[in-house]
């Protein structure tokens, strides 16, 4: 199964079929005479997916974890896709801004579901890819042979992340005290060139020519695809 979100959630479930082609990529190590080995690549499926609505920010989901929204939408996913769920052996999510969501959120996200605490899960950091990156990963253990059926996808709610100020033993012994803003500094900073994501986006429209009209129109189409 897999799943995907944003400041919402989204879940799709992924399963494996028999392999379309009977054809396979063969093999010999260079240092070994054993005979080539012959490996078959499954092929994954997505059977359902559910999401989220999309809330303001500081709005009706500003009292509701991140895990909590993935845990919603996980359940969703399941109930449609009629897998049992005894099949699921892994969950992977996405999560980028961490802050206070408390340890292990796809573990959260899988248990406020209903999965069985024997189900595995692994939490992502892409930044923005990593609800892709979660359905990549679990779609990968299907196409080896390793799992029947996943879910995979991602969670944020922008609407909690706390501020950050240095633990005790940094601070001065007197004067005013700086908080960090965690949403900045942990989704929305480049480290690297030390200035804002929108400015990233902005250089990148800039780069490659991609005008304000095209990018609301993107979103549109995207809608409107099968």
């Amino acid at each position: 199964m897999a799943i995907q979100t944003s400041s919402m959630l989204g879940a799709r479930l992924l399963t494996k079929r028999a392999a379309l082609s009977p054809a396979s990529r063969q093999w010999q190590r260079n240092f070994s005479v054993a005979r080539p080995l012959s490996k078959e690549i499954q092929e994954a499926y997505i059977l359902s997916a559910s999401r989220t609505p999309t809330a303001k920010f500081n709005g009706s989901f500003a009292s509701v974890s991140a895990p909590e929204l993935g845990a919603a939408a996980i359940k969703s996913a399941v109930g449609k896709s009629g897998v049992p769920v005894e099949k699921i052996t892994d969950v992977y999510m996405g999560n980028v801004l961490q802050g206070s969501v408390g340890q292990a959120p796809a573990r959260q996200a899988s248990i406020f579901a209903g999965l069985a605490p024997t189900v595995e899960s692994m939490t992502v950091n892409k930044v923005c890819a990593s609800g892709l990156k979660a359905v990549a990963l679990a779609a990968q253990n299907i196409q080896l042979g390793l799992a029947e059926a996943q879910v995979a996808g991602g969670m944020e709610n922008m609407s909690r992340v706390p501020y950050y100020m240095a633990r005790s033993s940094h601070l001065p012994p007197f004067g005013d005290i700086k908080l960090e803003d965690g949403l900045i500094k942990d989704g929305l900073w480049d480290v690297y060139n030390q200035f804002h994501m929108g400015i990233c986006a902005e250089q990148t429209a800039k780069k490659y020519e991609i005008s304000r009209e095209d990018q609301d129109h993107s979103p549109t189409r995207s809608s409107l695809s099968p």
